[in-house]
This record gives C-alpha cells, sequence and structure tokens, in this order.
C-alpha cells in the first residue's frame, strides 16, 4: 500500500516559520552570551582605539610582552596610547588576520605593524577541530 499523505502549503511553511524562530531565537542567544568574549573585547579596543599610531598583533607572546603605554606613552595626561595592542593567545595567522583587519577598518592612521608569533606558526598547517569552537577561536565563526 501506498501512502498518500502529504503535506500542505499551510504545514509547510509553518515547519519553515517556526525553524527561522528558533534559529533566530538561538543565533540571539550565542549572540547575547558572548559579548564579553576576549576576542569581543578586543575588537571594542578596536572600535574606541582613537587614532593609534602602532599596532601589535598575535599570539600570547605579543599579549603578555607588548605595553602600548611603554611603547607610545599618551600625548596628554588622560588621553588614549597611540598604540593598540590586538593581540591575542592561543589564536591562529586566520584570527590574527581578522584582528588586523578590524583594526585597521576602524583606525586608518596606523603606520607601523608589530607581529609576533610562535616559530613555525605561519608554516605549519591549522587545524581546528569542533571542541575549537568554544575559547578565543570564537572570532572565527
Amino acid at each position: 500500500m501506498q501512502s498518500t499523505e502529504s503535506i500542505t502549503r499551510g504545514q509547510f511553511w509553518g515547519t519553515v516559520l517556526v525553524c527561522v524562530a528558533v534559529l533566530g531565537s538561538a543565533n540571539a542567544l550565542v549572540s547575547r552570551m558572548t559579548r564579553h568574549t576576549v576576542s569581543r573585547r578586543l575588537l571594542e579596543d578596536a572600535r574606541n582605539s582613537g587614532s593609534a599610531t602602532a599596532i601589535a598583533l598575535g599570539n600570547s607572546l605579543m599579549r603578555s610582552g607588548f605595553d602600548a603605554n611603554e611603547f607610545a606613552p599618551p600625548p596628554k595626561p588622560g588621553g588614549q596610547p597611540l598604540a593598540l595592542n590586538m593581540a591575542m593567545g592561543a589564536s591562529s595567522p586566520a584570527e590574527h588576520l581578522l584582528l588586523l583587519r578590524a583594526a585597521l577598518r576602524d583606525d586608518r592612521q596606523a603606520k607601523l605593524l608589530l607581529y609576533g608569533f610562535y616559530d613555525f606558526q605561519l608554516t605549519d598547517p591549522v587545524r581546528f577541530s569542533f571542541s575549537d569552537l568554544i575559547g578565543n577561536h570564537d572570532l572565527l565563526y
């Protein structure tokens, strides 16, 4: 026996509407829960940098070893530093590129880029797994 059941247009569009609502709600929830992650704070620093003339980029070596205030002190007391530290620990060259693009998009005054990385980080293949969706690699999605 053949089943002659088929769905109606109303059922189809109702299902589509429910799927869109579920995905939209999940997207809003993820966006709200990740607004204070490390990568989002770095992107906010880039938006609020003012007129930085130097950008430090790389992984944890640059994040902990580069002090923007020492490299380029503020022009006036209470002013913003002329250097911006966009380095992020446990990051790959793909994230470095995204951070650099964000920094240059928000501030075109930069004339110097300081880039720090591990020995073979630029030549070794980058491998990601599903567990990398949590942590500093959230910038990629």
